[in-house]
């Protein structure tokens, strides 16, 4: 058994000292008044951390459902304020996405991730991308176990956000690059990317108009 510490007061010394404490700073307040002696104004809460005003607060939620929506709802009504991001599991993507889109979000990315496909073998963000940019007139980005060709196709589909991560790696547990020359195979992704004919948006970031609508 090891000896005890006593380098550490115990409580009856500790309550002791810190009123001891509470009491000179008393003393000095009242002392400090009898001689005519303005006592220091106590810094209010937070003042430390205070910050310049700026035009717009910018948002992000995880999680809105239940009393999140409500936050949501709620930060929508106070001016100055926009929501950027917002994170959630979607059991309807396409409805989901509108709803985001209404938020006032710049983008969205259609992302299965990873937990969601180890127990549904061969789910895919492809599966529901074509749905997911009919729906929506913002840029889409689709996230979630793509292959290399997958991630490269995406712009014809018209995601024009392309990520690249999983796609470059040999197993998907281990998470390890497949190659120790990562500039070079990101420079070739990026090269078939840009040959990829970009579907219902312009090179310049302009959506175009669907065919009969």
């Amino acid at each position: 058994m090891s000896e005890p510490n006593n380098n550490h007061p115990d409580r009856r010394t500790f309550l002791q000292v810190a009123g001891a404490v509470v009491s000179a700073s008393v003393s000095g307040i009242a002392s400090a008044a009898a001689q005519g002696t303005p006592a220091a104004a106590p810094q209010a809460a937070g003042a430390s951390f205070a910050a310049p005003p700026i035009p717009e607060v910018r948002i992000g939620f995880v999680g809105v459902g239940g009393q999140g929506g409500s936050h949501v709802k709620n930060m929508l009504g106070v001016p100055g304020v926009k929501i950027t991001a917002v994170c959630d599991i979607a059991e309807d993507r396409v409805k989901n996405a509108q709803w985001l889109e209404s938020l006032g979000c710049d983008y969205i990315i259609h992302h299965i991730g990873f937990d969601e496909r180890g127990l549904v073998k061969g789910l895919s963000p492809m599966d529901e991308l074509d749905a997911v940019v009919d729906a929506v007139n913002v840029p889409v980005q689709a996230v979630g176990g793509l292959t290399i060709p997958q991630a490269i196709e995406c712009p014809a589909h018209g995601a024009p956000l392309v990520v690249l991560g999983a796609p470059l790696v040999i197993d998907a547990n281990e998470f390890k690059t497949s190659s120790n020359d990562l500039h070079t195979v990101l420079r070739e992704i990026s090269t078939e990317i840009r040959k990829t004919p970009l579907k219902r948006w312009t090179a310049q970031g302009t959506r175009l108009p669907q065919e009969g609508k």
